[in-house]
């Protein structure tokens, strides 16, 4: 067990009452270890890390696909290890869904026992400690419902080939192989792939050999026939960089579409769907200049043979960083005229990023996930920097403070911080409210500004260094730090990784008798679980320019509740700007002058300082705060996500005539980019729906007009999608036959199609609901499904039999999006029909986790 952990259960373990989960699994420690040991505390359920009793070195799968249209896949896993410690008689792994057919090892006898999720190995005589045993068992996978999503061809997708990807983040590919799956142990690892000839295979690594077998089969007239397979050999091994976590090995199987954006040193791979490699380029062929920086920033060599990313159908997430090949869900891929609207390299970085972060060094357990995670995001904002400049940079790192200042509103310690052992089911640590992506990368950058960059990212480096090819824990990262800082780090790290919540801060400026006062306080709620934050808050002064005085700066140290400073200054200032770097995570709430927000906006010294400016003057009123809003959002010149918040504020502020304006009747994409006109249009939909003006008349005309315009004309998708949005807002159903038209366009991410829907589920009327049905079923794009669905369900009055018909059958889909969809509409519609249903799916289902969510619903349908 890490440090962390250890604390963590000093601490509930001193105030709560706590057991091993049920006398049974303790029981179990006389034979194999539970495959996850948990406690049970008054503040939730902590997981320790998966027993370790022996050291996994290498595993060898061979895998025979012999239908690419039947969920069927036979393999034998050739598993090395050595005990740890002492000798070993039982072994335990996961093996969850898997037929095991036999478990042997050479020199010593075996027995097993397999309940369906672990598989528990005896040996005889006890394999001694500083030995390596090979184990080998043979299995079958038969269409697994997580870990190996096997998408069949079907007429519903006209030119669609049979495809297989995996997924096995956070433990998942014991779906389809027997293994340790947990982060805290690697091994190499190698996959011998015979699959139909005419499909491409992509795994780990190097690609050690392919080759090619005829086998004669006997067809249903009784003829013989030839079928001809490929065999694909990839290896994981210290030739191509070294061994991995099992969560991170990968197997993608189908027709595509190869282009190598490498170079001649590292290849770089990327798989599409055919007819679409023309538009590799253009989406991933930033992907070498990411390497470049990366490799230059942490002073670490990209660590793999190779780095190949396949665009596959059904993805569950936008990517997955497996070891050398990432996977990326299906519309991660745009073309030449599309790429006005569409920018993946955020994505495409993060994925990136976990070669190092994550796959390179990998953290020990869940709970440190944000060692994996907030490193990728900050990686996004590092590209951003390098892409955009400064404010490409900052404008990513205010989009985490944003998030985490509307969701991380927790306290201890009744809610996890974002480093926890604390969760029922290990993809909880993914989706807290103190989320390591955004709070991992807020953690970074707040180091940076504290630190500098020379010390950041050279103590990055160490860590980088001293931990490759092996598992770790925070206490690693900050043990880094404190050696290059030569100071003590321990408080930053415990305050902003290990509790919930982030400070919240009313702030007062007053200037009298020539200085400036700055009141500071600490709203968040304050106790023995919850103290005052401590940061030292950046303060940059300005001054007019007949005054001939420089910026100045200054520093408003928090170290309780409470804090005031007083300044003399040589002049009355004309911008007093806290935290222009965003150097603290922290939501400030500032109560100053107009006149110095004015003069923020129009000539603060960063992004985020304008941004600042802009949302306070959303609520000021007057001519003059209007104008300047008005000007910052047609300025060419601004950053996009400076231009959108002063759409935001001249909509806050209610001003209609300004807002219409900001697009002008055949001008609009030439003053205005696709971001800031997805922002005027939905907020034209939203103020034409409740602004007085708007409701009727003139005005709503007017905006219709607009609407229509862009729905149909503009040249962005994601302005046509808000346009259509807009008119659902609006619920402007004399406008159903033109959004009834866009449900049947295609384009990027399906957006307008998505859009349509949800404007025909505002409309409400029987035509909607038919147009609706229409994209819930299997045919459909996957992620369009569920919104398909939640909207039937809100039309669902106009036709119940057909709803509940279409329900009954999704219900049961092999596309687990819009299954889930199914299930939960039908708990919420709730009554003995949906019981009915949910119980007989309960029955069906394999997996103890579907039954359990499936009757979780079933409770929720029966009124429980």
């Amino acid at each position: 067990m890490n440090t962390r952990s250890m604390l963590f259960l000093s601490l509930v373990t001193a105030s709560a009452s706590f057991s091993w989960a049920g006398e049974e699994e303790f029981a179990c420690l006389l034979d194999c270890p539970p495959r996850r040991p948990v406690i049970a505390t008054d503040h939730g359920t902590v997981n320790l890390p998966a027993p370790r009793n022996a050291d996994f070195e290498h595993m060898r799968l061979e895998l025979l696909i012999n239908d690419m249209n039947t969920p069927v896949m036979d393999g034998v896993s050739y598993l090395t290890f050595s005990p740890i410690e002492t000798d070993l008689v039982e072994l335990g792994l996961d093996a969850r869904l898997l037929e095991i057919e036999s478990v042997t090892a050479p020199g010593y006898e075996t027995s097993f026992t397999h309940d369906g999720q672990s598989l528990c190995v005896s040996f005889s005589p006890a394999v001694p400690v500083g030995t390596s045993v090979t184990l080998q068992t043979n299995y079958r996978v038969v269409d697994p419902p997580y870990g190996l999503t096997w998408t069949p061809a079907s007429p519903a997708f006209p030119g669609r080939a049979a495809e297989i990807h995996t997924q096995g983040q956070p433990e998942t590919n014991s779906y389809w192989f027997p293994c340790h799956d947990f982060p805290n142990d690697r091994m190499s690892t190698e996959l011998i792939v015979t699959s139909p000839q005419g499909n491409q295979v992509l795994s780990n690594g190097r690609l050690a050999g392919k080759d090619r077998r005829v086998v004669r089969t006997t067809t249903a007239s009784g003829e013989n026939d030839l079928q001809w397979y490929d065999i694909w050999h990839w290896a994981q091994d210290e030739e191509a960089g070294g061994g991995h976590p099992a969560y991170l090995v990968t197997m993608v199987v189908g027709q595509f579409d190869i282009v190598d954006v490498g170079t001649k040193d590292l290849p770089m791979p990327v798989y599409v769907p055919k007819g679409r490699g023309k538009d590799v380029e253009v989406t991933y062929g930033r992907t070498g200049e990411m390497v470049e920086l990366f490799e230059r920033l942490f002073d670490e060599p990209y660590p793999w043979s190779k780095y190949a990313q396949a665009v596959v159908w059904n993805f569950g997430a936008g990517g997955m960083e497996n070891t050398s090949a990432t996977s990326m869900f299906d519309a991660a891929l745009y073309s030449e005229a599309e790429a006005i609207d569409q920018d993946f390299d955020g994505l495409i970085a993060h994925e990136l990023g976990h070669q190092w972060f994550g796959d390179l060094v990998t953290c020990d357990s869940w709970e440190h996930i944000w060692l994996n995670e907030g490193f990728a995001t900050y990686l996004s904002a590092l590209w951003f920097g390098q892409r955009d400049g400064r404010d490409g940079y900052l404008s990513s790192i205010q989009g985490s403070y944003d998030n985490l200042i509307r969701n991380d509103t927790g306290t201890a310690p009744g809610t996890p911080g974002m480093v926890s052992p604390v969760y029922e089911h290990p993809w909880e640590v993914f989706r807290r409210g103190s989320n390591p992506y955004p709070k991992g990368s807020s953690t970074l950058h707040m180091l940076r500004e504290m630190l500098g960059d020379q010390v950041f990212f050279g103590a990055i480096a160490d860590y980088l260094d001293e931990h490759r090819q092996s598992m770790v824990d925070t206490g690693e990262l900050l043990a880094a730090f404190e050696a290059r800082a030569g100071e003590p780090l321990g408080w930053f790290f415990d305050q902003w990784t290990s509790r919930p919540g982030i400070p919240r801060v009313d702030i007062e400026t007053r200037w009298s008798d020539g200085a400036l006062s700055i009141s500071a306080l600490q709203t968040q709620p304050i106790d023995g679980a919850n103290p005052a934050y401590v940061f030292d808050l950046p303060v940059w002064i300005h001054y007019p320019p007949e005054t001939n005085v420089l910026p100045t700066k200054a520093t408003v140290r928090m170290e309780g509740p409470t804090a005031f400073v007083s300044l003399p200054l040589e002049a009355r200032p004309d911008m007093v700007v806290f935290d222009p770097q965003l150097s603290v995570l922290a939501e400030l709430n500032i109560d100053q002058a107009t006149v110095l927000w004015l003069e923020q906006l129009a000539s603060g010294p960063s992004l985020a300082a304008k941004i600042q400016a802009a949302r306070a003057l959303a609520n000021e009123e007057g001519k003059a705060a209007a104008r300047l809003l008005y000007a910052t959002a047609l300025d060419g010149k601004a950053h996009d996500k400076l231009r959108v918040e002063a759409v935001k504020a001249l909509e806050a502020q209610g001003d209609l005539s300004r807002v219409y304006f900001l697009i002008p009747a055949g001008q609009a994409e030439q003053t205005t980019s696709p971001a800031v006109r997805v922002e005027v249009l939905e907020a034209l939909g939203r103020m034409g729906y409740d602004h007085p003006q708007g409701s009727d008349g003139k005005s709503r005309r007017q905006i219709m007009s607009t609407l229509v315009d862009h729905a149909m004309n503009d040249s962005s998708t994601k302005a046509r999608a808000a346009a259509i949005k807009a008119m659902g807002t609006m619920k402007a159903v004399d406008a159903a036959s033109i959004v009834t038209t866009m449900a049947e366009v295609d384009s990027q991410r399906d957006a307008i199609r998505q859009a349509a829907i949800g404007a025909l589920a505002e409309f409400n009327t029987p035509d909607a609901l038919s147009t609706v049905l229409t994209h819930c079923r299997f045919g459909a794009y996957n992620r369009t499904r569920p919104g398909a669905i939640r909207a039937a369900h809100r039309l669902m009055h106009h036709d119940q039999a057909a709803v509940e018909a279409m329900l009954a059958e999704v219900l049961y889909d092999s596309e687990r999006r819009a299954a889930n969809a199914a299930a939960d509409v039908i708990a919420e519609i709730g009554g003995p029909w949906a019981v009915r249903l949910l119980e007989e799916r309960t029955s069906s289902l394999r997996d103890p986790l579907d039954r359990e969510r499936m009757e979780e619903r079933r409770s929720k349908a029966s009124g429980g």
